[in-house]
């Protein structure tokens, strides 16, 4: 039971989160508003070939969207993005109604395993 729990609890964070777009074309004005608004923001960006990846740390600086590939203390790998470039910007954000879903159907789960159960044998 013990080994199932990192299992649990990396699912329960990515049940708990979603992703939603910034805007239906990017623009400076549109990304550097929600950046100011949401300081050290991670972003998944969509460039033109259709690559996507995301930006740890986003700052715009003009027209260019700047960031780390990784989240990590060391080696950070600076990135950056002209906006032109960039099919898609979409933001990570915790969603409350996919963390309810999640522990109802956990618990839906359990109780399942619980009445089905035979009765123990003493």
């Amino acid at each position: 039971m013990k080994q199932l729990a990192p299992v649990v609890l990396l699912v329960a964070l990515t049940a708990c989160m979603h992703t939603r777009s910034l805007a239906p074309v990017p623009s400076p004005a549109r990304i550097d508003a929600y950046l100011q608004a949401h300081p050290r923001a991670v972003l998944r960006i969509t460039d033109s070939t259709g690559h996507g990846r995301w930006l740890y740390e986003a700052t715009m600086t003009g027209d260019t969207l700047r960031g780390f590939r990784t989240n990590a203390v060391a080696p950070r790998q600076p990135m950056a993005f002209p906006v032109s470039q960039l099919v898609g910007v979409e933001a990570q954000e915790f969603s409350a109604v996919r963390t309810v879903g999640f522990f109802v159907g956990i618990g839906t789960v359990i109780a399942l395993i619980a009445l089905t159960m035979p009765p123990p044998d003493y």
